[in-house]
């Protein structure tokens, strides 16, 4: 116990007790900021500082006739007889000791709390806006108030290795007061919505802690603004502080419409929690583990909740037992928790409303390393989809999405129920339909799909997107839905993975309407305008400027200038198409040709310093007049590599990308459609691991392209696709629950594009393809359609895919033996060496054209003609020797390092150490196209 609070303690007692007895008539006591105590008492009677305390205290004593003369005592007197001041002396912790507050937001806010640190509060909360996001479409905000450990700069990133670096809180706090017009975007990014999937989460951070300089005298980076920041804001404050937080919930309430906020607050005894658990939120979730030393924290979570304010009544606290199990909590945890609520419980109060739900969960090593280096994004994900985590990740969120339903008054829209009838004696719901013969079924199938393959190459002529959506071909991509995130300008893919494609679509309004009605964005407006673009061959190829060499100074330096230049020219030049009105005020005499007269144009513009000023302010006056009609202007570019060779990439297509990381204007955007296997060479980039944070993968992934194919069979064969799946024995070949059949069926029926969960996609592959193509070691037909298309770095292109496929169609209708009609697509025609090495030809044969790519031919044809190196795996050794071989039979430029780097990066073969030493693997998809064996079953080498 403390000395002092002890005295105050018994002096309040000795108070009470003379007023009681009428010695006194009125008293005002108080506990200062310097830990004095002063006391004034109003009576007639003969009492003295000795009376009350033999400790030094300030005493003074007033007659009743002298209270009417001192006009602030009887101010203060007209209220109250009994005055005890001590909570405005605390110098912190005061929202914390007192929860008084009468705000209800209009947006649910759940605050996260754990009293110490280590109890996977952050991550737990980064799993739930996830889990809340993905399964009940949820569109959540994260504040970061950790402010002194911040823990959201390494989750939801692409690459968690590299952390994300932005303005946040801290900053906002102070920008407001300066400019309360501020873009809430500034001081946030919206999560990818690989992650977040149908729903939305987007994070404020703490605050900018990066190094970086900032080139100032005093607070040279970001990391010494935001501590000096942090050194300002005075947490403990009870008004100041509350309407900050209010303003700014207020804000984002207006400008983004959340279903819930999330705030991650500071472990211990702290301000923030008061601030966030007990002044702000709506619900609050508190961590404890099974030491005893988070007894206090748990009996002061307790005494918090229970002191929130009736009027509050909402109000639901959760208790989270972490890194715990069912008999620790069932049997010790809980009855701690109640046996504390019950003593301390107060008979005259209804602490029904306060009493907590209380959670458990396990351990899980997948859920340990989200946020860090070896995190695994895409099973922690699947697991989180498919319920399999241990017990308590799921929980916690279900709950708070029904408290939010609760706050919000949600109503549950009625789902649509279809007719049912009977398959295997149990009750399945389908539309009613007539049966044909299972051989007929087949047949008209795959020969409705033969007839229509898509057009997969974007910059063709015959491609016509009003054709593709009429015919319901266009297939909407959850990668796409980041295309209206602001945050991520950069499209990265691999060949094939559609890149043009994607470039193309989004000069179809129609495309674009749904794309921002699928992101829950329709309210937007939104311009997209292509400023590179090989299909109207509206570009300038750089090597043109080699011939003025003498007239640039830095080359750097005059490419940084060029793309602003470029930019700036494409835009105001197409800017009308768009019914955009704006008039450039500068003269210039060049345009986007690719001659070398229109050049020399250009590099006497840049050469002008003038010009380039002229031009970034041109660029600021549109973002204001774009502002000022709210349209958000998104630039596009493609086929960069038709501008810039691919070595050249350092020293030009680096400047365009740092431009754009570095703007900042409010309504002009961008995208950059990029090779993946070209920016993985780029060196000269600041802040390159970064990048991959503001990037958007277009790769496939596994649920992609078969949810592609069956929407191809949905839109040419549903019916008989579902007679089909129905026919199909499932019992005879897995312990199966047929129910799922009427999940499918009724997404299948849908008009618009359905996407099937995984194991509905597993079984619908075992009725298209068979369960088991060949042996049962190399896995069922989904697993292993999916490893004999992939790439060496496991993703995997849709072209060879569906070549696949349709060479294995082809081959069916000439195969007049074709009495094998289950599954559709019997084994035999997709597991063909000959089908399977057409397959991959036309992709390599893209893979070749591209610039930059050249090599990889070379390499193929010297495999092709050198039996020797046909083996799928090679130690380093035996590698190093093919590539060596190859560089002095075509005396290649590039070292071996270099041609090794060619192919790692455009996912042919892959390298991982075994052992003591290096191994490397072609793809399965290259097996058969370069005729590849095993080199322990080869009995000699040639």
């Amino acid at each position: 116990m403390i000395l002092i609070l002890d005295i105050f303690n018994e002096i309040i007692k000795k108070l009470k007790l003379l007023k009681e007895r009428k010695d006194i008539e009125k008293y005002f006591i108080q506990l200062s900021q310097t830990n004095t105590i002063q006391v004034v008492i109003v009576t007639e009677n003969n009492i003295n500082k000795d009376d009350l305390s033999k400790f030094d205290i300030k005493f003074t004593k007033l007659k009743p006739s002298e209270l009417e003369e001192d006009e602030y005592f009887l101010d203060l007197f007209q209220e109250k007889d009994e005055l005890i001041y001590y909570k405005n002396s605390r110098r912190k912790l005061t929202n914390l000791l007192n929860a008084e507050s009468d705000y209800i937001s209009k947006t649910p806010i759940i605050g996260y709390y754990s009293y110490k640190g280590g109890m996977g509060r952050s991550t737990h909360l980064a799993i739930t806006a996830t889990h809340l996001a993905r399964k009940y479409n949820k569109k959540i905000i994260i504040l970061d108030c950790d402010f002194e450990a911040p823990g959201f700069s390494n989750f939801f990133l692409e690459n968690p290795a590299a952390p994300r670096y932005q303005n946040g809180l801290i900053e906002y706090f102070f920008d407001v007061e300066v400019d309360d017009e501020i873009n809430l975007d500034n001081y946030s990014w919206e999560v990818s919505q690989s992650f977040s999937k149908d729903g939305e989460i987007r994070i404020f951070p703490a605050g900018n802690l990066n190094i970086e300089n900032v080139d100032n005298l005093i607070f040279e980076n970001h990391l010494t603004h935001y501590l000096e920041g942090l050194s300002r804001l005075d947490f403990s404050s009870k008004d100041n502080i509350i309407n900050k937080f209010k303003t700014l919930i207020e804000k984002i309430e207006n400008t983004y419409k959340p279903d819930a906020i999330f705030i991650d607050s500071r472990t211990g005894f702290t301000d923030m929690f008061g601030i966030v658990g007990l002044k702000l939120a709506s619900h609050v979730v508190g961590f404890f583990s099974n030491s005893v030393q988070n007894l206090p924290g748990i009996y002061q979570f307790i005494d918090s909740i229970k002191s929130i304010p009736e009027k509050r009544s909402e109000f639901r606290a959760l208790i989270v037992n972490s890194f715990s199990d069912i008999d620790f909590f069932e049997d010790e945890f809980k009855d701690k928790v109640n046996d504390y609520i019950n003593v301390t419980s107060d008979d005259e109060l209804d602490d029904s409303l306060f009493t907590p739900d209380l959670f458990f969960f396990n351990y899980d090593v997948a859920i340990a390393e989200i946020g860090t280096s070896r995190e695994k994004r895409r099973n922690w994900i699947d697991s989180l989809d498919n319920n399999r985590f241990n017990r308590g990740y799921g929980d916690v969120s279900d709950r708070l999405n029904d408290l939010m339903k609760e706050y919000r008054k949600d109503t549950n829209t009625p789902e649509t129920v279809i007719k049912s009838y009977q398959v295997n004696n149990k009750s399945v719901e389908v539309t009613e339909l007539s049966y044909s013969p299972h051989e007929e079924i087949q047949k008209e199938i795959l020969s409705a799909l033969d007839n229509n393959w898509p057009n997969l190459y974007g910059d063709s002529d015959s491609l016509n997107f009003d054709i593709e959506l009429e015919s319901g071909k266009f297939f909407y991509r959850d990668s796409m839905k980041d295309l209206f995130n602001f945050d991520k300008f950069l499209i990265l893919g691999n060949k094939g993975t559609g890149k043009s494609y994607l470039f193309q679509a989004l000069k179809n309004k129609t495309i674009v309407a749904e794309l921002q009605k699928i992101a829950q964005k329709p309210a937007l407006k939104i311009q997209f305008l292509h400023l590179v673009d090989k299909k109207t061959k509206y570009f300038i190829n750089t090597d043109g400027f080699e011939s003025f060499s003498n007239e640039i100074d830095s080359i750097g330096d005059f490419y940084a200038k060029f793309w602003k230049v470029y930019s700036w020219k494409a835009i105001v030049t197409k800017i009308a198409e768009l019914n955009i009105t704006f008039e450039s005020r500068i003269s210039s005499n060049f345009s986007i040709e690719n001659d070398t007269a229109n050049i020399k144009k250009i590099v006497n513009f840049i050469s002008k310093i003038d010009n380039v000023i002229d031009v970034e302010e041109e660029l600021k006056e549109l973002d204001k007049t774009l502002n000022s009609k709210e349209i958000n202007l998104i630039v596009i570019y493609d086929n960069l590599d038709l501008m810039v060779q691919p070595l050249k990439w350092v020293d030009q297509i680096a400047p365009l990308i740092n431009f754009w990381n570095y703007s900042n204007y409010k309504r002009i955007h961008s995208k950059l459609f990029l090779r993946s296997d070209l920016f993985k060479k780029i060196r000269g980039l600041n802040n390159s691991q970064e990048l991959i944070n503001k990037s958007i993968s277009i790769e496939w992934t596994k649920e992609e392209i078969f949810n592609y194919f069956f929407n191809l069979v949905k839109l040419y064969a549903k019916e008989n696709f579902i007679l089909a799946t129905n026919k199909f024995d499932f019992k005879s070949i897995s312990n199966d629950d047929i129910g799922w059949i009427g999940k499918f069926t009724k997404n299948f029926q849908n008009e618009k594009q359905s996407n099937q969960e995984e194991y509905i996609l597993r079984r619908l592959c075992w009725v298209f393809f068979g369960q088991y193509p060949d042996f049962k070691a190399h896995g069922d037909s989904y697993d292993w359609l999916y490893k004999n298309v992939m790439n060496a770095d496991e993703t995997i292109s849709l072209r060879p895919f569906i070549d696949l496929l349709k060479l294995s169609i082809e081959g069916y209708k000439l195969d007049r033996n074709n009495s094998d009609f289950t599954p559709i697509l019997p084994s035999k025609y997709y597991t063909e060496k000959s089908v399977r090495r057409k397959a991959v030809d036309n992709h390599f044969n893209d893979l070749i054209k591209e610039k930059g790519n050249e090599n990889l031919e070379i390499i193929f044809d010297y495999i092709d003609n050198n039996h020797q190196y046909r083996y799928y795996e090679s130690l380093q050794k035996d590698f190093y020797e093919l590539l060596l071989d190859v560089k002095n039979a075509y005396a290649l430029n590039e070292s071996i390092k270099e041609l090794e780097e060619l192919l790692i990066i455009n996912g042919i073969i892959r390298k991982r150490p075994v052992g003591g030493n290096t191994k490397y693997s072609f793809a399965f998809l290259y097996k058969y196209r370069l005729g590849l064996g095993n080199r322990r079953k080869s009995k000699k080498r040639y």
